[in-house]
């Protein structure tokens, strides 16, 4: 039972945004993160991913408006069959996804007294932590990635959504929720 959404736009919104913050990092990781990867479509400075919230699929492009990491500034476009207050639970779903809103300065002060660990810091300066989208996809992934291989696992998972999720297209490409 798949059910597919219309792609109309319903708000432009930014998101609260914690310096330093580098989205090109968590382009990087959303590229890159084995369970996740391919489920989003990445370019150079945005991304756009589908969610589900109340049984409707939403779509998102996250897109970074400044370069700054300590003015760090991203926009989201949300799609869909919804309303205002739906595009506003989906930002700040995605707040929490992309973990935009954590104030690093604590961690970052801790580590500049553990000399190794303030490398690692410093090469990766500005990274917030990006977390599954939703608690059942989290949940979903801790049971099929410890049973198996990480491709058959996500294999399994592409197969669940597409068998009982939703999707949303934007420009023309349909997204997973």
């Amino acid at each position: 039972m798949n059910i597919k959404a219309s792609s109309g736009l319903i708000g432009e919104y930014s998101l609260a945004v914690v310096a330093p913050f580098d989205f090109r990092q968590s382009l990087e990781f959303l590229e890159n993160f084995p369970p996740t990867k391919g489920e989003q479509e990445v370019s150079e400075n945005s991304f756009i991913k589908a969610l589900s919230i109340a049984g409707k699929a939403y779509g998102f492009r996250v897109t970074s408006t400044g370069e700054d990491v300590l003015r760090p500034s991203l926009s989201i476009e949300v799609f869909g069959e919804g309303d205002e207050s739906a595009a506003k639970e989906v930002v700040k779903r995605v707040e929490e996804f992309l973990c935009t809103t954590d104030d690093l300065r604590d961690f970052y002060s801790l580590a500049k007294t553990d000399p190794p660990f303030d490398e690692v810091v410093v090469r990766r300066w500005g990274m917030h932590h990006v977390r599954f989208l939703t608690y059942p996809e989290a949940c979903c992934w801790s049971i099929l990635g410890a049973r198996q291989p990480v491709p058959v696992g996500r294999r399994m998972k592409r197969d669940l959504t597409q068998r009982y999720g939703r999707s949303v297209t934007i420009d023309g490409v349909e997204h997973w929720a």
